[in-house]
């Protein structure tokens, strides 16, 4: 059962005939006054509870950011491991193919006998040996340029397609995820600022990636990429590209954000506010406590000119504004 209101309990109070008016007025003078003390108690518990709500809400968003970071390092370290683990590998195989083709042993009869020698160690210790004096007697040969050329494309472009750069380039990282999941046109591919410094014959850049462990070629040559990509995890609190829209309707859908921001570029995310108690609420209380400008007055003739009304400012499209002491143009606004 619900508690009767105050106001209807006492529009039905009935005072005897022989109560007079002074004393009527005093008794519901009191009882409201006993109803007021009781209101701002609960209103004072109220505001206490929120205060404390609030700052525990921040305080874990606040972790959550912290989180989200540590992981988004981590994955970086763990990505930057691995390359390094695999270019290691790479080397070692490479020493080692040198060591083979200078003592006259073909590779793959090397690994077909990789048991045998396991069995008998004095004859893979005294080897071992032989290969070490061998390389201190002699030098290796360099390889040619057009297979350092090769190899300097194909780790460039599989740079490009890791996970550690497409977080931080986002025009690539869309283009990615728009035609074709994971993989990029090789004219897309060349016209790469790094690629395109490294070589502009297209034959030369197929044939770099047909020798490539991470990246796949289609087989007509047109398309490279990641077979399986996943969109890589963005942190979740980029504030560097981050716009606060204030005033907005109070109906107002994402898709109605997404089309008036679209002149300015593509929307990763939209997310509205939550409440007082968050901390995008946080953010913005603060951004309202800068200075706002919202005329131009001109110090020597004292003219004032309106924000994004005036395109001319004492006869000139330009203005040099005194606080940063930079020319600008008069139709950005002030």
């Amino acid at each position: 059962k619900l508690e009767e209101d105050f106001y209807s309990f006492v529009s039905r109070i009935e005072f005897p005939s022989w109560v007079t008016e002074e004393e009527k007025r005093l008794c519901l003078n009191k009882l409201f006054v006993n109803e007021t003390q009781k209101l701002n108690q609960e209103l004072g518990e109220a505001k206490l509870n929120r205060r404390k709500a609030a700052s525990k809400n921040l305080m874990l968003e606040t972790k959550i950011i912290e989180l989200n970071d540590d992981i988004s390092q981590l994955r970086d370290y763990l990505e930057e491991e691995k390359h390094k683990n695999y270019l290691e590998s790479v080397n070692h195989n490479k020493n080692l193919a040198a060591k083979l083709a200078k003592n006259g042993i073909n590779p793959n009869h090397h690994q077909m006998n990789n048991h045998h020698m396991n069995m008998n160690r004095n004859h893979r210790h005294h080897q071992n040996n032989r290969f070490h004096n061998n390389q201190q007697r002699g030098t290796m040969d360099y390889p040619p340029e057009n297979i350092i050329i090769q190899n300097l494309i194909r780790t460039q472009i599989e740079f490009y397609f890791s996970d550690y750069n497409l977080k931080r380039d986002k025009r690539l990282l869309d283009q990615l995820c728009s035609d074709r999941i994971g993989f990029l046109k090789i004219d897309s591919v060349m016209n790469l600022t790094r690629v395109r410094q490294l070589s502009s014959h297209r034959n030369q850049v197929i044939n770099s990636l047909k020798h490539s462990k991470f990246l796949t070629l289609t087989q007509d040559n047109e398309w490279v990429g990641r077979l399986g990509f996943q969109r890589p995890q963005e942190k979740q609190f980029p504030f560097r590209r981050t716009v606060f829209v204030f005033g907005l309707p109070m109906p107002c859908e994402e898709k109605y954000v997404t089309e008036m921001l679209s002149p300015f570029g593509k929307l990763s995310k939209v997310k509205f506010d939550h409440g007082p108690d968050t901390l995008d609420r946080l953010v913005a209380e603060n951004m309202f406590k800068e200075v706002k400008v919202y005329k131009y007055r001109d110090i020597n003739t004292k003219v004032s000119y309106n924000y994004k009304q005036e395109i001319m400012v004492g006869g000139s499209p330009e203005y040099n504004c005194n606080k940063c002491n930079k020319i600008k143009q008069c139709d950005e606004g002030f």
